[in-house]
């Protein structure tokens, strides 16, 4: 692949095994990781007349990103630095314009502060049209081997194919192909024929992606098929947990929100609450080369 691979530091340490993981993954992609802090004025120190020290944040900022990058520098042997100043989302939209891959590694601060962290890179990747990975802050659990693609039918969706099959050979994963029947079926009535006509659905729905999975498998990947069914969002989250999957990987085709556009619904739950690294791949732009 080549390319950067930008990691959103932000103002908290990021955990020391979510980081190798993201250097890790740059290496076997080829690609430079690039650790980003944002240098936020509102956070500098009081000088002694009471004036915001900048230059004191800057070799604050500085010294912690080269710490950072001392640490990773055994894993990945391209790493850079940079320091991302003015207003938030603004420089780190200028930050993704050289970026092939956003990674955003959660903090420790709780369920609300990691929805946020999550937001601010979904929204900003997505304007971008480049690919964001949201990273549990504690990862990876060694014996993952098992790259969930999630799937729904649609040509959007197939937009995330190559890249989980570059990242499932880079890594040495093997691949499960999930697509969610979307019917809730607590409120369906317990009775033969409907078993039945569910039954005929899962069938028809496997074989069709049974030739997916084949077509991806053509490219020297271990590739398996599953069908569920029920809340698309939650069945996906809940197999990533069960597989114990490295990654969960999916493309949306988004929709019209406000005066811009964010990822389908289905999509934004799943990075938002994915127990494991979830990447999601937008529609706008491929994987640059």
């Amino acid at each position: 692949m080549g390319g950067n691979v930008l990691v959103l530091a932000q103002h908290e340490t990021p955990e020391e095994g979510a980081l190798a993981f993201a250097s890790e993954l740059a290496r076997r992609l080829g690609a430079t990781l690039v650790i980003a802090e944002h240098a936020d004025e509102s956070l500098c120190p009081a000088g002694s007349r009471g004036h915001r020290d900048v230059a004191l944040q800057d070799t604050a900022t500085y010294a912690h990103l080269e710490w950072l990058r001392q640490g990773v520098s055994a894993i990945s042997p391209h790493v850079r630095t940079q320091v991302l100043r003015g207003e938030m989302p603004d420089v780190l939209s200028d930050a993704l314009s050289s970026a092939d891959i956003l990674v955003a590694i959660d903090p420790e601060a709780g369920a609300d502060a990691r929805r946020r962290s999550r937001m601010l890179a979904l929204e900003a990747a997505w304007r971008a049209g480049v690919p964001a990975l949201a990273l549990p802050a504690r990862w990876p659990r060694p014996d993952a081997r098992w790259l969930l693609l999630a799937y729904d039918g649609s040509p959007t969706c197939r937009t995330a194919f190559p890249l989980a099959a570059e990242l499932a050979r880079a890594s040495g994963w093997r691949i499960v192909l999930l697509q969610v029947i979307p019917v809730e079926t607590v409120r369906l009535p317990r009775r033969p024929e409907v078993t039945e006509i569910l039954r005929q659905l899962r069938e028809a729905v496997l074989r069709e992606l049974s030739a997916e999975a084949a077509a991806l498998s053509r490219e020297g990947i271990e590739v398996s098929a599953r069908v569920m069914v029920g809340s698309p969002a939650s069945s996906i989250v809940r197999a990533a947990g069960l597989l114990r999957a490295a990654m969960v990987v999916l493309g949306s085709c988004g929709r019209a929100f406000g005066v811009g556009e964010t990822p389908g619904s289905v999509a934004m739950a799943v990075f938002l609450r994915s127990p494991v690294p979830c990447l999601l791949m937008p529609p706008h732009r491929p994987l640059r080369r």
